[in-house]
């Protein structure tokens, strides 16, 4: 495929890539930068144009999102859909599709303390819960700016949610990148991970869920935000059903407890290695404490592509249990 500035395509094993890129549409550094499913630099091969090939055994089969960050173009993002079994992100969330499919959106923000200040918190209602909760699957996710996208996603891709709950915990809005690692992943700093875990746990969920107890109640996030789902739910046993865990950072497992009557979702993308490698032994471990484990793995990055239908594939296992 190609644009008059660029051009790109699949042989085998490779991605090649070359664009035209004059030196004024360069904002930093002195080569374009491609990113973010896959990261790396153009090498220049003439006057104005840059090249590059990324190989991987499977790479026909690859679901990439691909565009330069440092380049000031309309022209230089494009898509790579090798296998069409895999969803593929429809990157504008669409609110009337959401109101279409019968759901309920709100937002508040909430205090937690004087430390980590106000959290934006975006709640989208299944229209069977939309009144009451008895029936419906609440799952509570740190990745707030993305849920919307989700759900969106997860309507294009046919999945009912009438009797789904998701409550979305933004970035705080005193929030640093440092404060929000904090927050999300245990050993960090204790004092704000534990803050920020008692406000979902306790507070936030007292305000959503009032005195009504919903059919389940799962953690969901994704990297930093996976390794926080994880351990919502080791922390909480008597309160999470399970976990969706998608490309989880960072995570130890806690816990000598068995985990028998839990559920997980786990998976990372074929093209993050690390966090591919990290998915399957955190699996391995989950199993030997008993945890009911079910793992995707998808031909795409440390990105949407890759949550999106690890997050599919979670709320259609969850189906039968609330549709009933």
């Amino acid at each position: 495929m190609a644009t008059q500035k660029l051009i790109f395509k699949v042989e085998e094993n490779t991605l090649m890539v070359m664009a035209e890129v004059r030196p004024e549409e360069i904002t930093e550094y002195s080569k374009p930068y491609i990113c973010c499913e896959i990261q790396a630099y153009l090498d220049k091969i003439a006057e104005n144009m840059y090249a590059a090939k990324f190989r991987w055994n499977q790479m026909a089969k690859a679901n990439l999102d691909l565009s330069f960050l440092n380049v000031k173009s309309e022209s230089t993002k494009f898509r790579v859909q090798g296998d069409n079994r895999f969803a593929m992100v429809d990157p504008l969330p669409n609110n009337f599709l959401i109101s279409d499919a019968g759901m309920s959106q709100s937002e508040n923000s909430y205090v937690i303390n004087e430390d980590l200040g106000s959290q934006r918190v975006t709640v989208f209602k299944g229209a069977a819960c939309r009144t009451h909760l008895t029936k419906c699957v609440i799952i509570y996710m740190p990745d707030g700016e993305n849920v919307g996208n989700l759900v969106h996603n997860s309507i294009v891709s046919h999945i009912d949610l009438s009797h789904f709950v998701f409550v979305g915990i933004h970035n705080s809005i005193v929030e640093s990148n440092s404060t929000r690692i904090e927050e999300l992943l245990f050993g960090f700093a204790p004092q704000r991970f534990s803050a920020f875990m008692k406000f979902v746990t306790s507070d936030l969920r007292k305000k959503i869920e009032g005195d009504e107890h919903p059919a389940h109640r799962f953690s969901a996030g994704y990297s930093n935000g996976g390794a926080w789902a994880l351990d919502a739910l080791i922390e909480n046993p008597n309160l999470f059903d399970g976990a969706i865990a998608m490309s989880p950072a960072q995570w130890v497992l806690r816990s000598n407890e068995m985990l028998t009557d839990k559920t997980i979702f786990i998976g990372a993308g074929l093209l993050e290695p690390n966090f591919y490698e990290a998915a399957q032994s955190y699996s391995a471990a989950l199993k030997m404490h008993g945890v009911e484990v079910n793992e995707i793995y998808v031909p795409s990055g440390h990105g949407m592509n890759t949550w999106l239908n690890i997050w599919n594939s979670a709320l259609i296992s969850l189906q039968p249990v609330h549709s009933q």
